[in-house]
């Protein structure tokens, strides 16, 4: 006998005798009046509640009867979470057996952390850091230093003092520089040599630092450095694989590709301290590796904080982040990592590069959605529309800070892979050459890149080094004059004669500006 909902079997009558076991078997002799007797159950009550309604809800409450299982299931609302029910089960959805029960579901708001940092402490503080509630309107505060001022905040925001409403976890760093009145810039060519390898196998990808431009032969496993207008090349160190990658940190040490450069599983590099010819191997396992013609890095690898190098590789929408510290002294200083989200899929020629914030930006050749912003902790954010005139087909490019400025050098022009570049004043979005610059000449080219990397000597000065591959390398540099604002006399200046008196760099030459009129390097007038 099966009882219906609502009710329950009790037994069996047959004749006068009565019978409780369901199923039951009998014997039949003659006829017989079976009759299944049942009775009906009391409705039970369950009762889920939620602590607050604007933090979630809760289905399953009702009418349930005796033997049934009810489940219950607890739903947070957008930036809230499931805690716990009142009987401690930490399941949002539970089954219990029915009876008069009620349950509370414990929602809460969930608790974000807001990070704030500053480029130098000594230049600024910043407030309103701590963990907060999801929807909170939270005030942050920019405070720099005498004589200081806030550039802007690493999501580029100008305004010192802001709110924010969290709705997740962020970080932000405020960027502090000198409080100049005035400032402007010069841009000179120091020299530049066209004898670099006619094959790219012997010459694909080079840095520069300290008036040295570094170049990896990639053919004869060696790096090769050039210092000068007629330097034919001087060998420089050997390097054990046959990768065309070198990279520099901002402390001037240089890593070296220690592979064949179309390995798909890049795990072997060699590490040259600033000044070094001596290389160390360093071997690691990429968590997302795919092959990567070209690497990048940052930070100081031989300090104990440690800096970075960069794989964005082949068919991957991450960046793959390579930490070493203390020159790999020990096992424990090489970790790696992935960085970033939804980046468009590299080709096998990437780069990546890093803004003064400590943000990557991540390029594939040819691609035009490159130039993508790459952030640990969001979606990738395209940054080429902030730029003027971006070249999207070549490889190559920097940031940093100068004279209060965030700048950029980056590939302009037309024609893909040779020497064009220029220099674009973000702050202010405006370029500071009037024409493009460029090595040799703008017509010989290469199949991917113009490299352009800086090194920054102090507050006003900064040199880029270039490496346009089968063209030229070249070494510029980059003045800047500032007015600070407790400065009432005459301007700090660098590379003027007198204040009437500088040079300027236009289509590649070098002018002179007197008294208003432009003159060559020879002296005659320019109309």
């Amino acid at each position: 006998a099966t009882a219906n909902r609502g009710y329950k079997f009790l037994n069996w009558t047959v004749g006068e005798t009565t019978y409780t076991e369901n199923p039951l078997t009998l014997t039949v002799n003659s006829n017989l009046s079976v009759t299944a007797n049942f009775e009906a159950l009391t409705p039970l009550t369950v009762t889920a509640v939620a602590n607050d309604e604007a933090l979630g809800t809760v289905t399953g409450s009702g009418a349930y009867f005796e033997g049934e299982n009810v489940t219950l299931t607890a739903t947070p609302n957008a930036g809230c979470e499931f805690v716990k029910w009142s009987n401690e089960a930490t399941d949002a959805t539970i089954t219990i057996p029915a009876q008069d029960i009620t349950l509370t579901a414990i929602f809460q708001k969930i608790s974000y952390t807001v990070t704030l940092l500053t480029n130098d402490a000594a230049k600024g503080t910043v407030t309103g850091a701590g963990s907060y509630t999801a929807g909170e309107e939270v005030s942050l505060s920019a405070v720099p230093a005498e004589g200081y001022k806030l550039l802007y905040w690493s999501d580029r925001v100008a305004e010192a003092e802001r709110t924010i409403t969290v709705s997740g976890n962020v970080a932000l760093s405020a960027y502090f520089v000198k409080d100049y009145t005035s400032v402007s810039y010069t841009v000179e060519k120091v020299w530049e040599n066209t004898n670099v390898p006619a094959a790219t196998t012997n010459g694909y990808q080079a840095v520069g630092w300290d008036g040295k431009i570094y170049m990896q032969d990639a053919g004869n496993k060696k790096i090769v450095t050039y210092s000068s207008a007629d330097d034919l090349g001087t060998d420089y160190a050997t390097a054990g694989g046959a990768g065309q990658q070198i990279a520099v940190d901002e402390a001037g040490n240089l890593i070296v590709f220690n592979a064949t450069f179309y390995s798909a599983t890049p795990n072997a590099i060699l590490i040259y301290q600033k000044g070094s010819t001596e290389g160390k191997a360093v071997s690691f396992t990429l968590p997302q590796p795919g092959r990567c013609d070209f690497f990048a890095a940052s930070g100081d690898i031989y300090s104990a904080e440690g800096g970075y190098v960069y794989f964005y590789c082949q068919n991957t929408t991450v960046v793959n982040r390579l930490k070493i510290a203390n020159g790999a002294a020990v096992e424990a200083d090489v970790t790696v990592d992935v960085v970033g989200q939804e980046i468009t899929a590299g080709n096998s020629q990437n780069h990546v590069m890093v803004d003064i914030f400590g943000n990557l930006v991540a390029v594939s050749r040819s691609n035009a959605a490159s130039w993508i912003n790459v952030y640990t902790n969001e979606s990738s954010k395209t940054f080429a529309t902030t730029l003027s005139g971006i070249k999207l087909s070549t490889l190559g490019g920097c940031s940093f800070e100068l004279g209060g400025k965030e700048l950029w050098a980056y590939n302009v022009g037309s024609t893909a892979y040779n020497s064009e570049w220029n220099l674009y004043n973000l702050t202010d979005e405006e370029f500071l050459s009037e024409t493009a610059l460029y090595a040799k000449n703008t017509t010989d080219k290469n199949t991917a890149a113009n490299w352009l990397n800086v090194q920054v000597v102090d507050e006003k000065t900064a040199y880029i080094y270039q490496f346009c591959p089968k063209v030229a390398v070249a070494v510029w540099k980059v003045i800047c004059t500032a007015q600070e604002k407790d400065d009432t006399t005459t301007p700090i200046v660098d590379i003027q004669v007198t204040p009437q008196v500088k040079k300027v760099v236009r289509n590649g030459q070098v002018l002179i500006i007197r008294d208003g009129k432009t003159y060559n390097m020879m002296g005659q007038e320019i109309r």
